[in-house]
């Protein structure tokens, strides 16, 4: 990203993030077909509801994704369940070859587009539907990314993000007990992004949450026995909600999930 965004994170810090374990882990074909079929990134999965739920049927609609880089399993579940044609915009090049190697081994196609997004031209515009997961709260100032999605959306397009809730109570845990990853967040008013979306041209903005409950919202940099049990804890209601699907539908002050979807006028 440019200076202009003053962004928190950087393209070498997610290069060095999409190079771990984790990437390669999700490039493994049985395991990624595994999440495929499972409760969470499933063709009836929690992901896929709460997509379908807030921006309606997607067959052969145009899809970007930005900062759609890494073992993207949220874009892959979209791509495969809901028949969206999918492009992921990122800066990291690591993030991209990751990306393309997990849509390669489920042969699922996917375009990628390596650049800043506050600099790219928009020239692959105009999208039916923009998406973007766990990059709002990395800018201290949304107006200018919702100017350019605004402007990237087909009329009548919607664009959809969602961010950790931070304002559950679990978050102060995740302030106390990760404090250097914390500081990579912002968690933005409700009042602030619905001011920004106005701002950009939007005609509506609506604010919903799902997930299960938060608790454990960040690896804990400072460890010891209640983290532990905490994180125990955190995997027994992630079992719970993708079992019982009560996760679609979340609270404000519960859930992991915090997002908001728009429209732009016709």
């Amino acid at each position: 990203m440019n200076q202009a965004s003053d962004p928190l994170t950087s393209s070498a810090y997610w290069d060095a993030q999409w190079r771990g374990a984790r990437s390669a882990a999700h490039a493994d074909r049985d395991l990624v077909a595994k999440h495929l079929r499972g409760r969470t990134y499933g063709p009836r999965g929690l992901f896929v509801s709460v997509m379908r739920q807030r921006l309606g049927d997607l067959r052969g609609a145009r899809v970007l994704e930005l900062g759609g880089g890494g073992p993207n399993l949220r874009l892959l579940a979209l791509a495969r369940w809901t028949g969206a044609q999918v492009t992921a915009l990122d800066y990291s090049a690591a993030g991209l070859e990751a990306l393309t190697g997990l849509f390669a081994g489920q042969d699922v196609p996917v375009r990628t587009i390596e650049a800043d997004l506050f600099a790219w031209p928009g020239t692959d515009a105009p999208y039916e539907a923009i998406v973007h997961f766990g990059l709002a709260e990395h800018l201290p100032d949304l107006r200018p990314l919702m100017d350019r999605c605004c402007a990237w959306l087909h009329p009548g397009g919607r664009m959809l993000f969602t961010m950790p809730n931070m304002h559950a109570p679990a978050a102060g845990l995740w302030r106390r007990w990760a404090p250097e990853n914390w500081s990579l967040h912002r968690a933005h008013a409700t009042e602030a992004v619905r001011e920004a979306a106005r701002a950009a041209g939007f005609a509506s903005c609506e604010e919903f949450f799902y997930g299960p409950p938060a608790v454990h919202m960040a690896a804990w940099e400072r460890t010891g026995p209640m983290q532990r049990v905490l994180t125990w804890v955190q995997r027994a209601g992630n079992l719970v909600f993708r079992t019982t699907r009560l996760g679609v539908h979340g609270a404000r002050f519960l859930s992991q999930e915090r997002g908001f979807v728009m429209r732009k006028p016709r």
